[in-house]
């Protein structure tokens, strides 16, 4: 038994080495930053307990004064209710893309910081789907003329560029 298994072994041992030291060729290859590994940063990502600011939180997150807090709930609300109910059509057609688009996922999930993410979400309803573009102008669904602020995020893959 053990002179076969040994026998195996002999065998394996030279590809073993050599697929060893192939990967571990690639690993120095690669950036050398944890970003380098994703597989690393995702178990390391794994270890830190996840957390999401509520309602109160998102507006006190760094102790203001109950005024202010007001003052933060009252223009967000404004905004939210604004921006709601002037785009209708964009809104809806950008909810039916989300699921099938990377980029609007991407966005949803990156374009504030994870723990603001999921008031801001459900609040805060816009539309990013736009029909004309006319310099940095884009008129949405709703025919509404805006300028483009976007930060370049749709606008390196599909966008409009001066």
């Amino acid at each position: 038994m053990w002179t076969l298994l040994s026998v195996v072994l002999a065998i394996a041992a030279p590809w073993l080495v050599r697929r060893g030291w192939r990967r571990l060729e690639l690993s120095r290859a690669k950036h050398p930053s944890i970003a380098g590994h994703a597989r690393l940063a995702r178990r390391f990502a794994a270890l830190l307990p996840y957390y999401g600011y509520d309602e109160h939180q998102f507006f006190a997150c760094d102790g203001p004064p109950a005024e202010v807090i007001a003052r933060r709930r009252g223009g967000f609300e404004r905004l939210a209710a604004e921006l709601g109910s002037c785009a209708p059509a964009s809104i809806k057609f950008s909810d039916s893309l989300a699921e099938g688009l990377s980029d609007a996922q991407s966005t949803d999930a990156y374009r504030v910081p994870f723990q603001f993410r999921g008031h801001l979400r459900d609040r805060l309803r816009f539309g990013s789907v736009f029909e004309e573009s006319r310099g940095v102008e884009l008129r949405d669904l709703d025919r509404r003329w805006s300028y483009d602020v976007s930060g370049s995020y749709g606008v390196n893959p599909f966008g409009y560029a001066l």
